[in-house]
């Protein structure tokens, strides 16, 4: 099978902000015939995060293996390391949002940060908007600053978190609490998840690296997903598993190892028991 790009960020208009761009979904498409390494239509994995606005015409995006139907005034936040793909309607019509993670981090406010962490980018509760008003005000404030010639990274951080904030203001009572009283811990658990999954899926190997018991990471993740900290842990692995699947052209033997995995066979019962499907078979349906 093909190999699937990694995309990288590499911001090449003159008023970018180190880590940031925003450009148009039309000068997106007419890159592909020039500068773009990569076909935007199909399956690609990014390392930086895009907040993708629709002002006209209609879309289905393809973001980890679900698609989303996205229509003027909706905006959809994809985040790092996820694998995506463009509709192909030439109709379509709206604008990219692009920025690093060390820019969000640097230059959003801290509990808009969080929040937008663990609610929307681990939680995945919630990563399409229809927001018409805000989306308009957004592009608006962001393309005034264009006009001055440079995008100044604080003006960003401050028009972003504005964004943000207003945004989530209507979440529900229950989830504000939760992340303040127990988003540390997540964020925390979730950081370890990336550095350690190859090493260990079980809930007490995570507990034990953050100095509590059990029951209590297993509080900390239903609180903040509904979902007990073992489960958590193996919906990460099998969505990574399946990006590896789509993006690579590893062997399911070389996925297997990459994955930690002792023996293949152990990948393939694991897999199969949280997809229904082989590994094979689940590569064939996007080959």
């Amino acid at each position: 099978m093909q190999e699937i790009p990694h995309i990288s960020f590499h911001g090449s208009d003159r008023l970018e902000a180190e880590g940031f761009e925003l450009l148009s979904l039309q000068s997106l498409f007419a890159r592909r015939e020039t500068s773009l390494n990569h076909n935007p239509h199909q399956p690609h994995r990014i390392t930086f995060n895009i907040l993708m606005v629709i002002t006209s015409g209609e879309a289905r995006h393809f973001v980890d293996f679900t698609t989303y139907k996205l229509l003027p005034g909706n905006c959809l936040q994809l985040f790092s390391h996820q694998v995506h793909a463009f509709d192909s309607s030439p109709r379509v019509k709206g604008y990219l949002i692009l920025f690093t993670d060390a820019f969000l981090y640097k230059n959003l406010h801290p509990d808009v940060h969080t929040y937008l962490m663990q609610n929307v980018k681990y939680r995945r509760a919630r990563v399409a908007f229809h927001a018409p008003e805000l989306q308009v005000e957004l592009l608006q404030r962001l393309q005034q600053l264009s006009t001055k010639g440079i995008f100044r990274k604080s003006e960003i951080g401050a028009i972003l978190t504005s964004f943000y904030a207003r945004l989530f203001s209507d979440e529900p009572a229950h989830v504000q609490v939760n992340n303040q009283k127990y988003q540390a811990h997540f964020l925390r658990f979730n950081r370890l998840i990336e550095d350690y999954y190859r090493e260990s899926r079980s809930a007490n190997f995570f507990a034990e690296k953050m100095g509590i018991t059990y029951k209590h990471l297993n509080e900390i993740c239903q609180k903040c997903t509904s979902l007990p900290a073992k489960r958590y842990i193996d919906e990460w692995v099998v969505l990574e598993a399946k990006r590896m699947l789509v993006s690579t052209s590893l062997s399911i033997k070389e996925i297997a190892y990459e994955l930690g995995f002792d023996e293949p066979t152990n990948f393939q019962k694991y897999l199969k028991r949280h997809l229904t499907c082989t590994a094979r078979e689940f590569r064939d349906q996007y080959a």
